[in-house]
């Protein structure tokens, strides 16, 4: 049987657990991305200049 002092106990090492499953799925993601990102090269600006024959 819960007493009255064990509900708010109860609440706050729910909102640590969500709150540590968040920020290591962040991490994940961000070191994830980070890795992709040093291998890959991207630009909004693709002109080249030059001249092309056919």
């Amino acid at each position: 049987m819960e007493t009255a002092q064990a509900s708010p106990r109860r609440g706050k090492l729910v909102a640590r657990i969500i709150f540590l499953a968040i920020l290591v799925l962040g991490a994940i993601f961000g070191v994830k991305q980070w890795l992709y990102a040093r291998h890959h090269e991207t630009t909004d600006n693709a002109q080249v200049e030059g001249h092309s024959a056919p």
